[in-house]
């Protein structure tokens, strides 16, 4: 008979550190279990976006082919168990354009036109956008905001009395009447919140004449400034301390160019040593410091451009001659947008070299955000869309969902979060505000 002793049958059993180490390799192996049948699973979720945004362009297009354009909904996009999609078309342009995202799972994937799955959400599809609801329906030339996304102020050109000026400092939720600042001009021309919403610029034409005004307030007060001719657009440094005026035409100089004022918009100085002086300017631009600004010619010609707020001017050749109708700058001027014969170009140089980007066709107003990679773009021809981009213009998406229309000049925050544009049509508008997220 063989005998164990007690100190033989206590080495028979499992250590408290043997255990603790078969626990941990345990859970070890279940961790790596679990990533992969979790990276398993996400591969499988892809490949069903992506065969259903395969067979979504596959309908889009033969929808196309039958009725001469892409259908307005997804209605007959069919998808697998969970699959949800977002749809932006746009049939007014030519080629005809659409965008499709598909998400399953938390997990999005989008192709437009051309083809192409990638990940993500179609650009543009990402803005919320809102009815300004508290704005009665009026004729809505221009709704302008702050910098930081705040502060917001409309102006109509079918009311003329002392209050129908209107102002927000809540983003748009709620809406109080300002003070205008003559009743017996027509406030048609584009105006200005300076970046960081101290100082508002606005100009009006009436009775044979042309008046700018600066409001220190938001509104309540405003001051005469000097500025001559009919200025048809602002642009301003950071503070307001420097600013600059395109000039539709002025009558000491027989033409158009570009004033400048060192005072917060009180006094104003013809820029005479452009080479455009004296021809008609569109719009202007500048840096958040003011020394760099560009500025767009009316008449065929390339844009110019200056360094050195607006001392010496040199043309931007590479731009084109071209009759310009309006430009956009980034914070640090390095990267620029213009309309330029109803086609939107981009500079990521300083306005070196420059770019046609044909996907929205035809427009007429652009903004862009302080980094200068989201833009907005309007037409004020009827029956356009509302365009967006958040890769410096490379990619353009309509936004389908607020219609067509007459679009006027809209506006963008610096960090591209918020967007501002009015719809007018029949001589009603109406004021949408857009969130990216």
């Amino acid at each position: 008979m063989t005998q164990f002793t007690g100190k033989q049958r206590m080495n028979t059993g499992f250590t408290i550190v043997e255990l603790l180490v078969v626990i941990v390799v345990i859970g070890i192996l279940a961790a790596i279990t679990i990533v992969v049948f979790s990276g398993i699973r996400q591969r499988a979720v892809i490949a069903t976006l992506q065969s259903d945004l395969n067979n979504g362009v596959t309908q889009l297009k033969s929808t196309q082919a039958t009725t001469g354009s892409y259908p307005g909904d997804t209605s007959g996009v069919k998808g697998s168990s969970g699959t949800t999609y977002q749809y932006t078309v746009d049939n007014t342009t030519n080629p005809q354009i659409f965008c499709l995202t598909a998400t399953n799972s938390g997990t999005s994937y989008f192709v437009d036109q051309n083809g192409t799955t990638q990940p993500g959400t179609c650009p543009g599809q990402n803005i919320t956008w809102i009815i300004a609801s508290t704005l009665a329906s009026k004729y809505w030339n221009q709704v302008l905001m702050s910098g930081d996304g705040t502060k917001f102020m409309a102006n109509t050109a079918a009311d003329l009395t002392a209050t129908a000026l209107y102002r927000s400092t809540d983003s748009g939720s709620t809406w109080s009447n300002g003070n205008r600042p003559v009743v017996d001009k027509d406030m048609r021309s584009p105006a200005l919140i300076t970046a960081d919403g101290s100082k508002v610029i606005t100009a009006g034409f009436g009775n044979g004449s042309t008046s700018t005004y600066v409001s220190t307030d938001f509104g309540t007060s405003w001051t005469l400034s000097n500025a001559g001719g009919q200025i048809t657009k602002f642009a301003a440094s950071t503070t307001g301390s420097v600013m600059y005026g395109s000039e539709y035409f002025d009558s000491d100089y027989g033409g158009g160019g570009v004033r400048k004022s060192t005072d917060g918009g009180i006094t104003w100085a013809y820029v005479i040593t452009m080479p455009y002086a004296g021809n008609t300017i569109d719009a202007v631009a500048t840096s958040s410091d003011g020394a760099k600004v560009v500025a767009a010619p009316d008449s065929p010609a390339p844009l110019v451009y200056s360094n050195n707020s607006g001392s010496t001017w040199s043309s931007l050749a590479g731009s084109g001659s071209r009759s310009w109708t309006d430009v956009a700058m980034s914070s640090d001027g390095t990267k620029m947008a213009a309309i330029g014969n109803g086609t939107i170009y981009t500079s990521g140089d300083s306005g070196a070299t420059w770019i046609a980007r044909t996907g929205p066709g035809t427009r007429s107003a652009i903004a862009m955000s302080s980094d200068g990679t989201k833009l907005i773009s309007s037409n004020t021809a009827n029956a356009q869309y509302i365009y967006t981009s958040n890769d410096s213009g490379v990619s353009w998406t309509p936004m389908s969902g607020l219609g067509t229309g007459f679009w006027l000049r809209s506006s963008i925050s610096n960090d591209g979060l918020k967007y501002v544009v009015t719809n007018v049509a029949s001589g009603n508008g109406v004021v949408y505000i857009g969130t990216y997220h």
